[in-house]
């Protein structure tokens, strides 16, 4: 694996950890979907994640 790619991985997941959503977004793309695990079904981009969060 790249190591760009790996160290963006390793900064989501951490961020993630941290509970720093802000941080782990900035490791994706603005259209990302998020999978809303406990209710089913996905959220796109930064914004609606932010308000799921």
């Amino acid at each position: 694996m790249d190591n760009r790619i790996e160290e963006i991985i390793k900064a989501a997941y951490t961020a993630f950890n941290q509970r720093n959503i802000n941080n782990a977004l900035a490791t994706m793309q603005k259209d990302v979907q998020w999978s809303k695990a406990w209710e089913g079904g996905y959220i796109s981009g930064h914004e609606e994640i932010k308000d799921y969060w």
